[in-house]
């Protein structure tokens, strides 16, 4: 049995903003899926008014999530310009801080 390639939570996530706000999921879904199986699209509606939040978070396979940063990235959906890009950044330099200790000499 062929083992499944792990993948780290949020690895292959983007985050579609700018969502003009009578947008419906099945839109993002026809729009988004050109670039590959969606594995998951969580489109988030405000409860109060019923429209759109103005973003979504897109699950792909890794080279279809770069595609679709690629290509839709500083488009137009229904006269609105997106921004496409990762979900969660990837910090190739963690900074390490140093804490200073607190403790003050009383001389």
């Amino acid at each position: 049995m062929e083992e499944a390639k792990e993948t780290k939570l949020g690895e292959n996530v983007i985050c579609v903003s700018g969502i003009y706000e009578e947008l419906q999921e099945e839109d993002l879904l026809d729009i988004f899926t050109e670039f590959g199986p969606i594995k998951t699209l969580h489109f988030n509606i405000d409860k109060r008014t019923g429209y759109a939040k103005g973003y979504a978070f897109i699950e792909y396979e890794k080279q279809n999530a770069q595609k679709a940063i690629d290509r839709m990235n500083g488009e137009e959906i229904a006269g609105q310009k997106i921004k496409v890009d990762w979900a969660f950044k990837k910090d190739k330099k963690k900074k390490h801080r140093r804490r200073r200790s607190r403790s003050r000499s009383r001389s």
